[in-house]
């Protein structure tokens, strides 16, 4: 008897089970190293905070124009540069000021790749505190105040009497 051999004649001392096994123990060790890179490239993270802090705490604070809240104020940022803090507080005198965020060593070309990639989380925070200044004169600047509030309304009554009047 003789056994013509076609890619589709099954050997019977061979089975599909051993087959799918062989697959399976081939396929293992790439589908480790791909989950395993998944799972690398996922889990890097660099945050970027700037800390404001005053002295009394409690003073407004604005960034670039735009008002974050109250100090201690941590303000996530994405970009560094130069920027415009300006901090108040009633009583006190406000303090404006230029700062530039320097970006760290790591963050430089070719590091920041190494960096991005690293498993753990890596945080770059700025610090910068204020002392604010008492006011010289608070009685001074409600009394001048109070003029110009004063003035304010003297320049509408006239306009709401001839509303009236008409």
């Amino acid at each position: 008897m003789r056994i013509r051999y076609s890619p589709r004649t099954r050997i019977p001392h061979f089975r599909d089970d051993t087959v799918q096994i062989a697959l399976r123990a081939r396929l293992v060790p790439v589908r480790r190293v791909l989950c395993g890179l998944l799972l690398f490239s996922l889990s890097g993270c660099i945050s970027r905070v700037l800390e404001i802090r005053s002295d009394p705490p409690g003073a407004r604070v604005y960034l670039d124009g735009r008002e974050l809240g109250r100090t201690p104020v941590d303000h996530p940022f994405t970009h560094y540069g130069t920027r415009r803090i300006l901090i108040t507080k009633e009583e006190y005198k406000p303090v404006s000021e230029e700062i530039t965020l320097k970006a760290p060593w790591w963050c430089w070309f070719p590091f920041d790749f190494f960096v991005e990639l690293w498993p753990g989380r890596v945080t770059d925070r700025h610090r910068v505190s204020y002392r604010l200044e008492k006011s010289a004169e608070p009685e001074a600047n409600l009394d001048r105040l109070l003029r110009n509030l004063d003035k304010l309304r003297g320049k509408l009554s006239p306009s709401r009497e001839g509303e009236k009047s008409e």
